[in-house]
C-alpha cells in the first residue's frame, strides 16, 4: 500500500511509515502484520478478512501519527510495529528495533522477569495485568521510566494475535515523587522549626524541631491557628504587616517572639511563605524558623523596634495597592501612625495651581473631621518649604488651618513634613504630628523614618496622585470649555463624485485652543464629562447649521450614550429643519441593540443613521448589520492609497457589493488625491468626503469636485 509522505517528514529519515511498504517473502513490511487472504477461504470469509486487514492498516496510520509512544508486539513479543515518538522515547532506530524481543532488548535487566511474567499472563489468559511502568535502558545509558497501557490483539478466529501497548514518560513524574520523600525526611529531621497551615492559617503539620522548642506535639496543635503561639510582644500592626505581605504572595522575613506551651518565651527568626499550587493560588503558608532565643536576650528593646520598623517599612514598599486612592493613601496613613507612635497623620497634594489638598488625614477623630484643602497662604508655606527638604516646626495653633481644631484637640504640639516626590518632581508631602511633652525632639529623632515612609508613598502612590492631580486638571479645563463656549462648529462637504456637487455636510468641532478635538473628547470623558462637552458642540452645530441649504443632508456625530439619554438629543433635534443624519462614533460601544433602536424612533422627527469609520474601532459588521444604517462611511485608512493598493480595492469592492445587496450608501473618508478619487469612482462608491474636495469651515462654500481622470 503506498502512503503519501507524513508533513514534516522525509524519506531520508528513514522512516518506514513514509515510503511505499514492500512485500518480502524473507521479512514482512515494518508496521501491523496484514495477513493476505487465502484462496481457500470462503467469499465472505475473504470480504471479512479484507475488511480487517483495512481496520489493521487504519490503526496503523493512527498509532503512527500519535504524540505518545505506540508498540504492537505479537504472541511472542517480538516487536511487529513501533511508531517514531517511542523511538525518540528509547533512543534507537526502527531497524534495530523491528522483530526483536521487545523485553530481552530495551526492559532494563532488573525488571524484566516481571515484564515477561505480566505479558506471559496476558497471552495466555486474554486478560490485562493493569497499568504498569518499567525502566527502559537506553543506548546512551540513561534511563527511563514508560508507563504502559495495553489492549489485546486477536486473530480472526478470536484468539490472542498479541498487544497494543500505548507508553506514556513518566521519568519526570517518578524523579519528582523520589524528590518530594527526601524533601518530607529533610524537613522532618531538619534542626529549623517548620509549620504549614491552609489557606485559612490551621496548622496542617509542624516538624519535631517545631515540638522541641515550642513543647506542643504535633497532635496538640492540628488543626488550630498559629495564633496559640502568640505572645504579645508584637504589636497589631506587626500582624496587620505580615498578613498583608504573604497574602498578597510576599514571603516575610522576621524576627518573632512565641510563647511555649509552658507559658515562656522564645525568639526566633523566621521565614514565612506561601504556599502556591501549579495554576499560582495560594493555597496555605510555610513558616521556618532558627531559635535564637539566647542571642535575643542580649539585645535591647530599642534595637527591636528598629529592626520591626525597617521590616515593615520594606513590607510596604513591595505591597500592591488596590482600592481608590483616597482608600489606599488612608491605609497608608494609618500604617504610618501606628508605627511612630503619633498623634495625627495626613497626605497633602499639590494641585498643579499650586493648592494643597489633602488626600488623607488620619487622626482620633478623623471621620467628623473629613478632608478638607488648604487656603493659599499655607498651600504655599508647604509647597515653598518641601522644595527645600523634610522639617519640623512647633505647632501653636491656626485659625486658617483647616484642621485647627483637630489638632487641638490631639493636643498636638509640633509637626514633621518630608516631601513626596515622584519622577522626580514634589507632588505631595506627608505630614505627622506627636503629642508627646518633647514632641519636637521626638520628631527630629524620627525624622529620618518619616522621610523613609514618604518615599514609600512616592513608590506606592506617586503614579495615581499624579493622574488624579491631572484628572482634576482636566475637569477643570472641561468646565471652563462648556462655560465658555471655547469652540466653534465647522463642515465639511460630502460630494457625488457622478454628478459632481455638494450632496451633504458632516459638522465637525474645532477647539479654540488648538486640542485635536479626538484628544479633547477622551479627556473630557475620561473625567465624567464627555456627555456635557457632547451636547455643548451639537447644540452649537445644530444652530449654525440654520444657515446651510435645506436641501443636502446635515451629518451630526453622537455617541451610544448620547442617543440613549432620549429627552435631551429630543430636545437638540426637535427645533431643526435640516435633513439630519446622526453618525454613530466608533470610540464607543453599543451595549444593547433593540434599546438603541427604541431611543431613536423616540427622537420624535425622522433621522437617519450613519455608521462612522467602518472598519476602525467598535464599527464591525455585527454594528452595521444591528444599525442597519442608511450610510456607511469607510475608514480613512481603508480609502488612504487606495489607488495603489489591491487589497484595499478588494474590500472596499465587497463593501460596495454588500451596500447595494442591503439599500445603504458608501462614503468614503479621507479622499485627499485625484489618484485615491478615480479608484473610488471605479469601484462604484459615488459618495465621497476629504480635503480633495473641501476642508472643514465655519461658512462652508458649496464646491464642485474636481474632474477626475476615468
Amino acid at each position: 500500500m503506498t502512503r503519501p509522505l507524513a508533513a514534516g517528514r522525509s524519506p531520508s529519515q528513514g522512516d518506514s511509515e513514509a515510503a511505499p511498504v514492500r512485500q518480502s517473502p524473507a521479512r514482512p513490511a515494518a508496521g501491523v502484520a496484514v495477513p493476505l487472504p487465502s484462496l481457500q477461504m470462503s467469499a465472505e470469509q475473504r470480504l471479512a478478512e479484507r475488511r480487517r486487514a483495512a481496520l489493521v492498516e487504519r490503526d496503523r496510520d493512527l498509532l503512527a501519527d500519535m504524540d505518545l509512544g505506540a508498540l504492537v508486539l505479537d504472541a511472542t513479543g517480538m516487536v511487529q510495529f513501533i511508531n517514531d515518538h517511542l523511538l525518540a522515547l528509547i533512543g534507537r532506530t526502527r531497524d534495530e528495533m523491528m522483530y526483536t524481543d521487545w523485553i530481552e532488548t530495551v526492559v532494563s535487566e532488573p525488571e524484566r522477569p516481571i515484564a515477561r511474567t505480566a505479558f506471559a499472563e496476558a497471552i495466555s489468559t486474554g486478560t490485562l495485568p493493569g497499568h504498569r511502568d518499567y525502566a527502559i535502558a537506553t543506548p546512551s545509558g540513561d534511563e527511563r521510566r514508560l508507563a504502559w497501557t495495553s489492549v489485546i490483539q486477536r486473530a480472526a478466529d478470536g484468539s490472542v494475535s498479541g498487544l497494543v501497548c500505548i507508553a506514556h514518560d513518566v521519568t519526570d513524574a517518578r524523579r519528582s515523587e523520589n524528590e518530594r520523600t527526601l524533601l518530607a525526611a529533610a524537613i522532618e529531621q531538619s534542626a529549623e522549626s517548620v509549620l504549614i497551615t491552609d489557606q485559612q492559617a490551621r496548622i496542617t503539620y509542624v516538624n519535631k524541631a517545631f515540638e522541641q522548642v515550642s513543647g506542643y506535639t504535633g497532635a496538640e496543635v492540628s488543626g488550630k491557628n498559629p495564633r496559640i503561639l502568640k505572645s504579645g510582644v508584637q504589636s497589631a500592626t506587626f500582624y496587620d504587616a505580615m498578613w498583608a505581605a504573604i497574602a498578597n504572595g510576599l514571603p516575610w522575613v522576621a524576627d518573632m517572639t512565641n510563647r511555649r506551651k509552658d507559658g515562656k518565651l522564645y525568639h526566633l527568626t523566621s521565614v514565612i511563605s506561601p504556599i502556591r499550587a501549579a495554576d499560582g493560588a495560594i493555597t496555605g503558608f510555610v513558616s521556618v524558623g532558627r531559635d535564637v532565643t539566647h542571642e535575643r536576650e542580649l539585645e535591647s528593646q530599642t534595637e527591636i523596634l528598629t529592626r520591626e520598623r525597617a521590616l515593615i517599612t520594606d513590607t510596604l514598599r513591595r505591597l500592591p495597592t488596590g482600592g481608590t486612592l483616597e482608600a489606599s493613601a488612608e491605609l497608608f496613613c494609618r500604617q504610618v501612625g501606628s508605627l511612630t507612635d503619633v498623634a495625627t497623620t495626613a497626605l497633602i497634594i499639590f494641585e498643579s495651581d499650586g493648592a494643597a489638598i489633602p488626600v488623607a488625614y488620619v487622626a482620633p477623630d478623623s471621620r467628623e473631621v473629613g478632608l478638607r484643602p488648604h487656603n493659599g497662604a499655607q498651600s504655599r508655606h508647604l509647597r515653598e518649604h518641601a522644595s527645600a527638604g523634610p522639617w519640623v516646626e512647633v505647632w501653636n495653633g491656626h485659625r486658617a488651618n483647616p484642621y485647627n481644631e483637630s489638632l487641638k484637640k490631639a493636643g498636638v504640639r509640633a509637626v514633621a513634613y518630608a516631601p513626596v516626590t515622584y519622577e522626580g518632581s514634589v507632588i505631595a508631602i506627608l505630614a505627622v504630628s506627636s503629642a508627646e511633652d518633647d514632641a519636637m525632639t521626638q520628631l527630629s529623632g524620627q525624622l529620618g523614618a518619616i522621610v523613609d515612609f514618604a518615599n514609600i508613598a512616592g513608590a506606592l502612590l506617586g503614579r495615581r496622585l499624579g493622574d488624579g492631580r491631572e484628572a482634576r486638571r482636566h475637569r477643570a479645563v472641561t468646565e471652563r470649555i462648556i462655560a465658555e463656549r471655547a469652540f466653534r462648529p465647522v463642515f465639511q462637504p460630502i460630494v457625488d463624485l457622478v454628478r459632481r456637487r455638494t450632496i451633504g455636510f458632516e459638522a465637525l468641532t474645532r477647539f479654540a485652543d488648538g486640542v485635536a478635538p479626538d484628544v479633547r473628547f477622551a479627556d473630557a470623558a475620561a473625567v465624567g464629562l464627555g456627555l456635557d462637552l457632547e451636547r455643548a458642540t451639537l447644540e452649537s452645530a445644530l444652530a449654525a447649521a440654520a444657515a446651510l441649504p435645506r436641501g443636502p443632508f446635515i451629518h451630526f456625530n453622537v455617541s451610544p450614550a448620547l442617543v440613549l439619554e432620549r429627552k435631551q438629543l429630543h430636545r437638540l433635534l426637535g427645533g431643526t429643519r435640516s435633513r439630519i443624519v446622526l453618525e454613530i462614533t466608533e470610540h464607543a460601544a453599543v451595549g444593547d441593540y433593540l434599546e438603541f433602536r427604541d431611543a431613536i424612533d423616540g427622537i420624535g422627527r425622522p433621522v437617519l443613521l450613519a455608521v462612522d469609520d467602518a472598519g476602525a474601532g467598535f464599527a464591525s459588521f455585527r454594528h452595521i448589520l444591528e444599525l442597519q444604517p442608511a450610510f456607511i462611511k469607510l475608514d480613512v485608512s481603508l480609502v488612504r492609497g487606495i489607488d495603489a493598493d489591491p487589497a484595499k480595492q478588494a474590500l472596499v469592492a465587497g463593501m460596495r457589493h454588500f451596500a447595494r445587496m442591503t439599500n445603504r450608501r458608501l462614503i468614503a473618508e479621507g479622499v485627499e488625491t485625484e489618484a485615491e478619487a478615480a479608484a473610488i469612482g471605479a469601484l462604484d462608491v459615488r459618495l465621497a468626503q476629504g480635503y480633495l474636495f473641501g476642508r472643514p469651515a465655519e461658512l462652508p462654500e458649496r464646491p464642485s469636485p474636481p474632474a477626475l481622470d476615468r
